[in-house]
């Protein structure tokens, strides 16, 4: 078993030792402790490999190279020490969580000079508040005094106070500017070992103001929608005040653990560069990124901690499974449309061609369901010329038309009721009083208008009454039908009529 994991870690060491490692570095001859990256505290037993060698570190403290638990001690450290370890913490029978350590140990300068590559991160303060932390100092077992020393001498006068772990500057100025160094001594079986750590700081002349953590995002108990098998990006961002921050960070916890910690190599926490907006506030950023959504991860709770000097706030998110689009259904759903559309088109097509027909079959299906209770016996009059004295002809073509071709048309294939003088009104009845009264029993008036009409007394008479009844009364239409002169001289067929009818059925039917 111990032979595949070593085998194991030979093949992972170069995909992964750069992307979740930990650099630590040290001088040669002082002690140096490295913790697991994987680990916050020692609940669960860790195991320490040496990678060029692909061996386990022992656990047995005579030796000056050691594992103690998540910890790796150098005591002392020497340059042939540099390289990467690698620590395996067994967290249950089945999961084991992985880390890497890049350990350089560089040997001592022979003069005060301190290379960039040892100096750890910049740390920054005002006239109020300069406060340097020595780095790594809680690692060790560690016994007072600090010394502290700035470019390689040592702090002394009244405004330097050594508090413990930190360095204490009294109305600081850009002058105390430069690379501090603490110095303090570690036990181990009792015997001391020296350590040394430098940083750099920075006084700001531009007063600082700090207040109590403000979480800018995600919003609380906000639920993210994400998809399975896709990555997930989710910021976490907080303002701390204005001016330079001691002590401020922003970070994720995945189920009470940090991202780092967690052991998932697919959850990574990337922290960005602190912000300073137009209002002068200094806000921090980290990001988690989840390069490949699970359903497990449904499941987490994730929190974005933001914590300074004057306490510490959290936001809790959770994620949602979002439904991913259907792409077949998505077809569907167009090719769903485009039918629909091509059917609007083929209907409107048909309306624009047979508008005629469809309206007379509805007509012929409405009609039975539907009367007009308006009073009115006939749907239209029909007044033409009847007296053609200088044309015999004429008169018999006109006579042919209204008795003949009208109703067969507008009776029997449309199905209105006609009034016709002549075939309407009963023998020996006033015809006057009779025109009259069908007149105004008729909801619309046909004029049939041909040149003789200008020498019929009885178109004019009737004309009158059916204007009045129109225009003064309003309780009828008017229609006036133009007889076309190739009908007049001769008598046409009712199919040859019938086709000219409906061409100017359009007209007609607006009448009706």
């Amino acid at each position: 078993m111990r032979l595949w994991v070593l085998a194991l870690l030979t093949i992972l060491e170069h995909y992964t030792a750069a992307k979740f490692s930990k650099s630590s570095w040290g001088l040669e001859n002082e002690a140096l402790i490295v913790r697991c990256p994987r680990q916050g505290k020692s609940r669960y037993p860790v195991d320490w490999y040496d990678s060029k060698t692909n061996k386990s570190i022992t656990t047995q403290k005579r030796n000056r190279v050691f594992a103690s638990g998540e910890r790796l001690k150098f005591l002392p450290a020497k340059v042939k020490d540099s390289g990467i370890y690698t620590c395996i913490i067994r967290s249950s029978p089945t999961t084991n969580k992985t880390g890497y350590v890049n350990v350089t140990i560089y040997k001592k300068q022979p003069d005060c000079r301190i290379p960039d590559h040892l100096i750890y991160s910049t740390t920054y303060g005002s006239e109020k508040n300069s406060k340097i932390y020595c780095p790594t100092i809680d690692f060790y077992n560690w016994t007072a005094p600090v010394e502290w020393f700035k470019n390689c001498k040592v702090l002394q006068g009244p405004r330097f106070h050594i508090h413990r772990t930190f360095l204490l500057i009294d109305n600081a100025t850009s002058k105390d500017t430069g690379d501090y160094t603490c110095r303090f001594m570690h036990n181990e079986n009792g015997i001391n070992y020296s350590v040394t750590a430098t940083r750099s700081f920075v006084v700001q002349n531009k007063e600082s103001l700090s207040w109590f953590p403000v979480i800018l995002a995600p919003p609380q108990n906000e639920t993210k929608e994400v998809e399975i098998g896709k990555p997930a990006n989710i910021l976490c961002s907080a303002c701390f005040g204005k001016g330079s921050q001691m002590m401020s960070g922003v970070r994720w916890l995945v189920n009470r653990t940090t991202a780092q910690n967690f052991g998932e190599a697919r959850i990574q926490e990337e922290r960005e560069p602190n912000q300073s907006f137009s209002n002068e506030m200094t806000c921090q950023s980290t990001i988690l990124r989840i390069n490949d959504v699970r359903e497990e991860d449904l499941s987490l709770r994730y929190d974005c901690l933001a914590q300074n000097l004057h306490g510490k706030i959290r936001h809790t998110i959770r994620l949602k499974w979002k439904s991913p689009i259907d792409k077949q259904s998505t077809y569907y759903i167009l090719a769903g449309f485009s039918v629909l559309l091509m059917l609007i088109n083929v209907m409107v097509i048909i309306l624009k061609v047979f508008w005629i027909e469809v309206i007379l079959l509805w007509r012929d299906i409405a009609r039975p369901y539907k009367t007009k209770n308006d009073g009115k016996i006939y749907d239209a009059y029909v007044i033409y010329p009847r007296n053609y004295k200088n044309s015999p002809e004429r008169a018999s073509a006109v006579e042919y038309f209204v008795h003949q071709i009208l109703p067969d048309v507008l009776e029997n294939k449309c199905g209105y009721n006609l009034c016709i003088y002549g075939r309407d009104l009963l023998p020996g009845e006033d015809a006057a009083t009779a025109v009259e009264t069908n007149i105004r029993k008729s909801r619309r008036h046909i004029f049939i208008l041909t040149p003789e009409i200008t020498h019929s007394r009885e178109f004019a008479y009737e004309q009158e009454i059916a204007l009045h009844s129109a225009l003064i009364q309003n309780d009828a239409k008017r229609k006036h039908w133009r007889q076309n002169p190739k009908y007049a001289s001769y008598r046409t067929t009712l199919d040859t009529f019938g086709a000219y009818v409906y061409k100017n059925l359009r007209n007609l039917y607006f009448t009706f």
